[in-house]
């Protein structure tokens, strides 16, 4: 994708980045931005993942989660738009924040958690760059390591694989799989 390139009455603006399955651009459609993710399979597993992170997004209506608007295919391969943030928890992480700044931001990320767990979602790459800022209102995002726990009846991931980040994935993974070093 280059810039100008209109995707279901979104233009694209530009690359914001990349992670391992996809790649995140700026749109803008009727002087609004958005952010448009775009999957960029490498492997046999990537796009159902990203689409099941599209179905996982959507089940949830809570100001503490990204929103997601629409999804589609570009050449067969999925994407779908959701809400711009304007930085991530891991850009202001280092800054001088007041203690009341850190108890307000900790208990929004707390409530996005509590959304996506009453939903039957557990997330399972929870870490500071997963969540965006948008107007001053934390939002986790990132779903593509996510599950249903009730409705996913095989994981994507396999059993003893290493997926995650290592110093945020839960201390079992690695008791377990031996999955970080």
């Amino acid at each position: 994708m280059k810039r100008g390139d209109n995707i279901s009455g979104y233009t694209v603006l530009s690359l914001l980045g990349e992670g391992g399955m996809a790649q995140v651009y700026e749109v803008e459609k009727d002087g609004v931005k958005y952010a448009l993710k775009v999957c960029k399979p490498q492997y046999e597993d990537d796009v159902p993942r990203f689409k099941r992170e599209f179905r996982m997004l959507s089940t949830i209506h809570n100001q503490n989660v990204i929103q997601v608007f629409c999804d589609g295919e570009v050449d067969g391969v999925p994407f779908y738009i959701m809400e711009m943030g304007d930085s991530s928890l891991a850009d202001v992480a280092n800054r001088d924040l007041s203690i009341d700044d850190r108890f307000k931001y900790i208990m929004q990320v707390c409530r996005g958690v509590e959304a996506i767990h009453s939903a039957g979602i557990v997330h399972r790459d929870l870490k500071p760059n997963n969540v965006i800022i948008r107007d001053g209102i934390m939002k986790v995002s990132d779903f593509g390591l996510g599950r249903f726990v009730m409705r996913d009846t095989t994981s994507l991931t396999l059993t003893g694989s290493s997926m995650g980040t290592y110093g945020y994935a839960a201390p079992e993974l690695e008791e377990e799989f031996g999955a970080f070093p």
